[in-house]
């Protein structure tokens, strides 16, 4: 051994009680300890507190509107068989009022222009007739009815389809639907072309008079009869 190892080791050894003691080199055995990795992770962890709250927002920005729809959406699915028969039955007792008032309408309107056409032409069919203009006015009026006529159908043919599916399947609620679905069809027995100026009241009267008994016998009271049997249906249920 060299005099500088020995001269080295000397100065790494205490002498205590009369016994030599090595005294660890500190600053070797801190270097040669693993560091932690402060800097590191630092260095990632600094960038992410800046995005991290920005990618959040922008997520709850975006899904938000989103979430709230399905909710919405989920809560309408969610309806129980219950609130779909009540809103059906509803929907039938509106339609009701609004088909037949409006079947009424129609031909009240046909009626009428039937009504000045036969009076014009009693008159000598003049070009410059007031019943002429009434007779074209009310025939306008009654093909824009037909119109609203056919979207009254079409929605009271829905309901009728959505009954049958939100009810217990049965020989009478399938009778009763089937009434509606084919109600007799509409139209005026006998037109007054041919009648005296005299005749023309008499007959516009009764033909009123006779629409109005088909509408309630073709399609007021089926529907009639379908909401009977609806209400004791639902109120099974409810007892």
């Amino acid at each position: 051994m060299t005099l500088l190892e020995i001269d080295k080791r000397q100065s790494n050894t205490v002498e205590l009680g009369g016994h030599l003691y090595i005294r660890a080199d500190t600053e070797e055995q801190k270097m040669s300890q693993p560091q932690p990795e402060t800097t590191r992770t630092a260095s990632y962890m600094v960038p992410a507190a800046v995005w991290i709250p920005a990618v959040v927002a922008l997520i709850v920005a975006v899904i938000a509107p989103f979430l709230t729809y399905q909710l919405g959406l989920n809560a309408q699915l969610k309806l129980t068989g219950k609130q779909k028969r009540q809103q059906a039955y509803s929907e039938l007792m509106g339609e009701k009022a609004v088909l037949t008032q409006l079947l009424v309408s129609r031909f009240e309107a046909f009626i009428n222009s039937d009504y000045h056409e036969a009076r014009w032409k009693i008159a000598g069919q003049p070009k410059d007739s007031f019943d002429l203009q009434e007779s074209q006015r009310w025939m306008r009026k009654s093909e824009d009815l037909a119109i609203d006529v056919a979207k009254s159908r079409k929605s009271l043919y829905d309901t009728l389809g959505l009954i049958r599916s939100y009810f217990p399947h049965s020989s009478r609620l399938k009778e009763l639907t089937h009434r509606i679905y084919h109600s007799k069809g509409l139209e005026i027995k006998a037109r007054p072309f041919g009648l005296n100026a005299a005749q023309l009241e008499p007959w516009a009267i009764k033909a009123v008079k006779e629409i109005q008994e088909i509408v309630e016998n073709e399609y007021a009271k089926p529907i009639d009869d379908l909401v009977i049997y609806l209400e004791a249906e639902m109120d099974k249920e409810a007892g």
